[in-house]
C-alpha cells in the first residue's frame, strides 16, 4: 500500500509538471498527506487497531439503520397505545361515575324516606354530598395518574439503544429486551447477523491470539475475573439501582454470551457505556480459550516427544523403560506415569485431550513397543555406528529395516 501511494504520487507529479507552481504545491501536499495516512495505516495494522475501527464503523452504521427503521414505527405504536389507553381510561371513569351517581341517589332517597327532623336530614344529605364529591375527585386523579404513566412495555428505539441492539446481534448475546417490530427491521437483523457474526469472530480471534509468551492459564483466568470486577464496579456508576452482585452477574452472562435478559441496562448512557467492557470481556475470554487450545496442542506434541524419549531409553537401558515392562495397564495410564513430573496445569490438560489425539498417542506408543533391535552394523571407513531395527510382526514375518544414524 505505501508503494502504491508513492507510485501514484510520482505519476501525479509527472502529469502536473506543466501546470506551474500551484500544481507542484498541490502534488507535494498530496504526497505528504498520503505518507501521513500510510503511517497511520501501518501503525493501526501493527497494533490490531484497524479491525477495531472497522467494528466501530459497522456498529454505528447498524445502529443508525435500525434507528431509522424502528423509530418511526415506535412513534406510531406509542400514539396508538396512547389513544387506546385514553379510551380505556375514559370508559372506566364513565362506569365508575355512573356507579357513584346511582349510589348517591340511593343514599339520598333513603335519607328522604327515614323519619327525622329537617336538621338531621340536612346534616346527612350534606355528608353524602361530601362523600360523593370526594369520590369524584378520586376518580379524576386516577384517570390523570394512569394517563401520565409511561408505557413500560414499549421499546425505546433511540440511537444509542439501537447501537446497543446492534452489538447484541453480532455478539450473539441477545438479551431479548429489544426486538424489531417491523418486517424490514427483522430482515435487516438477519442480514446484519450473517455479516456481523463472522466479523466479530475474526476480530476476537485477532485480539485473542496475542503473544504473551508462556502465559499460565491461571493468569488468564485471573485477567477475566479482574475485568469482571472492574466492569461491574463501573456499571454501578450509571445503574445505581443494581447491587454489585447483580452487576457482576450481568457481565458474567454477557462475557459468556448466555444473555438471559433478566438484568439489562435501564438508561441510555449505560447502554452505550456497557458496549466497551463487553467487547473487552469477549476478547479476553477468546484469548483464554485460544490459550487453552494452544496449551493442549503443545502438551500433545510434548507427549509424542516423551514417547520417543521412552523408546530411546528402551534401547539403551530396557530395565528403566516403561515400554519393556509387562503390565495390564492401558497406554494412557502408562503415559500418565511418564508425565508424573508434569505441572498441575499439564496434568489437568492431559485429561482434556480429545479422542483423536488419544488415538494417535496410543498408535505411536504401540508402534514403538513393537519395534526391536535386530542387529547393529559399524562402518569403519566413516567411523559411524548405525542401528538396524525391524518391526516384530506375526508370522509370516517380513523384515523392514530402518537405519538411524547415532
Amino acid at each position: 500500500l505505501p508503494n502504491f501511494f508513492i507510485a501514484t504520487t510520482f505519476f501525479i507529479m509527472d502529469f502536473t509538471s506543466m501546470g506551474g507552481r500551484n500544481c507542484i504545491r498541490c502534488t507535494v501536499w498530496l504526497r505528504k498527506s498520503l505518507a501521513f495516512f500510510s503511517v497511520i495505516f501501518n501503525t493501526m495494522s501493527k497494533f490490531h487497531l484497524l479491525s477495531f475501527v472497522l467494528l466501530i464503523v459497522y456498529t454505528l452504521i447498524g445502529g443508525a439503520v435500525f434507528y431509522a427503521l424502528e423509530s418511526d414505527q415506535q412513534e406510531q405504536q406509542h400514539s396508538n397505545i396512547t389513544v387506546a389507553n385514553l379510551n380505556e381510561k375514559n370508559e372506566q371513569a364513565r362506569r365508575m361515575l355512573d356507579h357513584l351517581r346511582k349510589v348517591f341517589a340511593l343514599k339520598m332517597w333513603k335519607v328522604g324516606r327515614h323519619a327525622g327532623t329537617m336538621s338531621t336530614k340536612f346534616t346527612r344529605s350534606r355528608d353524602i354530598w361530601k362523600w360523593y364529591e370526594q369520590n369524584v375527585d378520586n376518580v379524576t386523579e386516577f384517570c390523570k395518574s394512569t394517563n401520565q404513566q409511561p408505557n413500560k412495555t414499549a421499546v425505546d428505539w433511540s440511537f444509542w439503544s439501537s447501537v446497543y441492539y446492534a452489538v447484541t446481534v453480532y455478539t450473539t448475546i441477545g438479551y431479548g429486551d429489544m426486538t424489531p417490530s417491523t418486517t424490514s427491521g427483522k430482515i435487516l437483523t438477519m442480514i446484519y447477523a450473517l455479516c456481523g457474526i463472522p466479523l466479530i469472530c475474526y476480530i476476537l480471534q485477532d485480539w485473542g491470539w496475542l503473544e504473551f509468551g508462556d502465559l499460565p492459564i491461571s493468569v488468564a483466568l485471573l485477567m477475566v475475573i479482574f475485568l469482571l470486577c472492574i466492569s461491574a464496579s463501573m456499571f454501578l456508576i450509571w445503574e445505581d439501582e443494581l447491587t454489585y452482585f447483580e452487576s457482576f452477574y450481568f457481565f458474567f452472562i454477557s462475557f459468556t454470551t448466555i444473555g438471559f435478559g433478566d438484568i439489562v441496562p435501564k438508561y441510555r448512557i449505560s447502554m452505550a457505556m456497557c458496549i466497551v467492557p463487553v467487547l473487552m470481556g469477549l476478547a479476553t475470554v477468546s484469548m483464554t480459550i485460544n490459550l487453552v487450545q494452544s496449551k493442549i496442542e503443545q502438551l500433545f506434541e510434548n507427549m509424542k516427544k516423551n514417547i520417543e524419549l521412552e523408546y530411546e531409553k528402551k534401547q539403551t537401558d530396557p530395565n528403566k523403560s516403561l515400554m519393556s515392562v509387562d503390565s495390564d495397564e492401558d497406554v494412557m495410564t502408562r503415559l500418565k506415569h511418564i508425565g508424573d513430573g508434569m505441572s498441575f496445569e499439564s496434568r489437568f490438560l492431559f485429561r482434556m485431550l480429545n479422542r483423536s489425539q488419544r488415538r494417535l498417542l496410543e498408535e505411536c506408543w504401540n508402534r514403538r513397543v513393537k519395534t526391536a533391535n535386530a542387529a547393529s552394523q559399524t562402518i569403519l571407513l566413516n567411523a559411524e555406528e548405525e542401528s538396524q531395527t525391524s518391526i516384530a510382526m506375526q508370522f509370516p514375518r517380513r523384515n523392514t529395516y530402518v537405519y538411524n544414524a547415532e
